[in-house]
């Protein structure tokens, strides 16, 4: 997703790093979302290998349903910086979309407070799991049996890529907000009108 930003204020090599350093966050969170949306078919794949195995040939796995589960937390948490990025998560906007480009930009700088201390706490917490879980060696306790610190890990790490995504959305807007009245869009409430 290509953003366009209001540069005036900023000059050459500021602006150029600044530039530079969101692409990096957006393409990383880009390639992390397409690749983990490919869990899916996997998830699906193990799905219907499973219902054969169970119901044609009575012999069900001890390993289907726990791998599905690991997949799945994988494609959601890996998911959230893409799902920002490309701004998919669920919202009520019903005025939020009448409102200018700029004022939906002041909204989302006044409202960044909660994001943050959820992605925050989400990072935190997941990182101190994925610690506890390596340094004790935790399994699942099932019949299979398998590490669950490998899979903890994707908590911090999905977290922190949301995080990035969340701080350069807010780059954006504050340099949307910042931008004179004149650089603003037309008040057209579209998507297209991108910063």
């Amino acid at each position: 997703m290509v953003h366009e930003l209001p540069w005036s204020g900023l000059k050459g090599k500021r602006m150029g790093a600044l530039k530079a350093g969101l692409h990096v966050i957006d393409t990383i969170n880009e390639w992390t979302g397409t690749i983990a949306s490919f869990l899916v078919l996997v998830v699906a794949g193990i799905a219907s290998y499973e219902i054969v195995c169970r119901y044609v040939f009575n012999s069900p796995s001890e390993w289907s349903f726990e791998m599905s589960g690991f997949l799945f937390l994988g494609y959601a948490v890996l998911g959230g910086g893409y799902t920002l990025l490309h701004e998919a998560h669920v919202r009520t906007d019903i005025f939020y979309s009448r409102l200018s480009a700029r004022r939906r930009a002041m909204l989302d700088v006044m409202t960044a407070a909660l994001f943050f201390v959820f992605t925050f706490a989400f990072t935190w917490q997941g990182w101190r799991l994925a610690w506890t879980a390596t340094l004790t060696g935790d399994h699942s306790g099932t019949p299979w049996n398998p590490p669950i610190y490998i899979v903890m890990w994707l908590l911090p790490i999905g977290g922190a890529l949301l995080f990035l995504q969340g701080s350069a959305k807010f780059i954006r807007d504050l340099l949307v907000v910042a931008a004179s009245p004149r650089d603003e869009p037309s008040q057209t409430g579209d998507k297209d009108v991108e910063y």
